[in-house]
C-alpha cells in the first residue's frame, strides 16, 4: 500500500508541474526592466517622442526583439504602440494613429 501511495505521489507532483503556470513575472529593480516574465520576454517603462515632437511615456512588453505596448501623450491619451528594438535602450515603431515613435527606455 505504501508504494502505491508514494506512486500518487509522484503522480500528483508530475501533473502539478505540467500543469502550473509557464510564465511568472520577476520583479527585478537591479535592471532596467520592470518586470522579466521568461527568456527574451521583459517588461520596461519607457518614454520618448512622436514625429511630431509630443512627448510620450508609458509601459511596454518584450519578446526578444519586438516591442508592443502603450504609451499616453501628456494628456493622458492612451494609444497601442508596436515596435522593435533598434539600438541599446532605444525602441522605434508605429503607435495605434500610424505616426512613427521612438522610445528610451528609463
Amino acid at each position: 500500500m505504501k508504494k502505491l501511495d508514494g506512486m500518487r505521489a509522484a503522480l500528483m507532483l508530475a501533473i502539478s508541474v505540467v500543469l502550473a503556470p509557464s510564465v511568472t513575472a520577476q520583479e527585478d529593480n537591479e535592471y532596467a526592466y520592470e518586470y522579466k516574465y521568461g527568456p527574451g520576454q521583459y517588461n520596461y517603462d519607457v518614454e520618448g517622442y512622436d514625429e511630431d515632437g509630443n512627448y510620450l511615456s508609458g509601459n511596454v512588453d518584450t519578446n526578444d526583439r519586438y516591442v508592443d505596448g502603450y504609451i499616453n501623450d501628456d494628456e493622458g491619451n492612451e494609444t497601442y504602440f508596436s515596435g522593435e528594438w533598434v539600438d541599446y535602450g532605444v525602441i522605434e515603431g508605429y503607435d495605434g494613429d500610424g505616426d512613427w515613435v521612438q522610445l528610451e527606455v528609463n
